[in-house]
């Protein structure tokens, strides 16, 4: 028996060493931040445009092309040329009458400087810190959704134990119920009370394991992980109940310059003067510097090639232009048109960033109203809860003597119930505004309150 009793201590140990630890919060954060697949999609964008910065000066690489291939002449005698000069008297120029067969050759080089150049390499440097700004507002965003959830499921779990122990309370007064009845000593109407009030609970909890496990299949998603209905989350719901009210005027001044949206949407005006800057130069001229090369190889297929062939420069070059587009300088031109889209294109980014500064304080004083509601009600509904539980109590103790009826403490439970739920309410929308309200100041807890 002492050996059998080991060996089951010993399985019991072995699983609990295998299973999975509890989940916490910050080891869920820092799996969604490692594993969310949008995340490495927006990481993968913000190094394409690291490496656009980084390679920013490519731009002034020359265009280089290189070609060869074999040429017939339909007409040598078009494409003779002199080649000397005999000296005789007078003297006599020395003609050279290519033959049919050429092998040709050709190389080219160009590069273009002009000020759009310059304005599109500081453009790189706008679009790298816009990215980066995303990257990190959707890091914020992720992690603010991840704690949602994850307080979402303990509000579940909490909410489920609830009603678990109504259910089981209702189970037991109505085996109680039927006791009675048989003995005598209560009538058929109470028993048959109970038994609705337990089959009417039943629904609600299997209603609730449905919203948990959709929930869970969400968190489990933002985290990367593959579905599993018994992942355990290591948790609570203890919020303070003796804050201060928040002023949002206040919050919103001193931390508002903070928030991501704010930071990209001026990253937008900044990405759009650049444009503007773009268009702006081509107002100015060009400097193109090109040099090209075509040696031709003519007669190669005779044995005399060495003897009248040579490599001979057709078109090859050296030139420096300097290319003006003058009609950029027209009005209603195509480049006028596409200054003025940049031109309104910087307004409407700095209308797009005020008015979002606007929705960003609105949105501020929306949450601290909240959260001073929810502080409030906190406070009341822990008050309720131990009102509604000790009334409860008496009551079911006054049926059980005969003093009450089931009906009566039916609804002392029902309102024992209610303020249960209620109070898993308020802490969940407690929580919940918290967390918006820090996502909407890029701060802390602390910051906000100033601890």
């Amino acid at each position: 028996m002492t050996k059998l009793f080991f060996t089951a201590l010993f399985l019991v140990a072995g699983f609990s060493a295998w299973a999975e630890p509890a989940l916490t919060i910050q080891q869920a954060v820092q799996d969604a931040l490692n594993n969310n697949l949008g995340l490495k999609a927006a990481d993968v964008a913000t190094q394409i445009k690291k490496r656009d910065h980084t390679l920013a000066w490519n731009k002034f690489y020359p265009s280089v092309s290189v070609s060869g291939g074999y040429m017939r002449l339909n007409d040598p005698i078009a494409s003779e040329q002199a080649v000397g000069i005999m000296p005789t008297t007078p003297p006599q120029l020395v003609w050279l009458v290519p033959t049919n067969d050429n092998i040709i050759t050709s190389f080219k080089a160009q590069m273009a400087l002009s000020p759009a150049m310059f304005s599109a390499v500081d453009q790189t440097l706008v679009d790298y810190n816009n990215a980066k700004i995303s990257l990190a507002e959707a890091r914020q965003n992720l992690t603010t959704e991840v704690k949602k959830l994850f307080y979402q499921l303990l509000v579940l779990q909490e909410t489920m134990k609830v009603t678990e122990a109504d259910l089981a309370n209702a189970k037991e007064r109505y085996r109680q119920a039927q006791v009675n009845y048989k003995a005598g000593l209560a009538p058929e109407l109470t028993m048959l009370q109970s038994q609705v009030a337990y089959e009417n609970r039943k629904p609600a909890l299997d209603d609730l394991k449905v919203s948990y496990q959709q929930v869970l299949f969400a968190f489990e998603n933002l985290l990367g992980r593959d579905s599993d209905p018994h992942l355990q989350l290591s948790g609570s719901l203890n919020v303070p109940t003796n804050l201060p009210p928040l002023n949002a005027q206040e919050l919103a001044d001193k931390f508002i310059d903070r928030r991501w949206d704010l930071q990209a949407a001026e990253g937008q005006v900044k990405a759009a003067d650049g444009y503007r800057n773009i268009a702006s130069g081509s107002l100015w001229p060009s400097l193109i510097l090109s040099y090209s090369a075509d040696p031709t190889l003519n007669g190669y297929f005779y044995p005399q090639w060495n003897q009248s062939s040579s490599w001979l420069q057709r078109t090859g070059s050296f030139t420096v232009l300097l290319n003006w587009e003058l009609d950029s300088l027209i009005p209603t031109s195509q480049a006028d048109n596409q200054r003025q889209d940049a031109a309104d294109g910087v307004k409407v980014a700095k209308l797009q960033l005020a008015q979002l500064e606007q929705t960003a304080r609105s949105q501020v004083v929306t949450d601290v109203a909240r959260l001073n509601t929810a502080v409030v009600a906190l406070s009341s509904q822990e008050a309720n809860v131990a009102v509604a539980k000790k009334a409860y109590q008496l009551t079911d103790e006054a049926y059980q003597s005969g003093a009450k009826s089931f009906l009566e403490v039916q609804d002392a439970e029902l309102q024992y119930e209610t303020a249960q739920l209620n109070l898993l309410n308020e802490k969940d929308r407690y929580i919940t505004a918290l967390l918006d309200l820090e996502t909407a100041l890029n701060s802390t807890r602390e910051e906000i309150y100033g601890k």
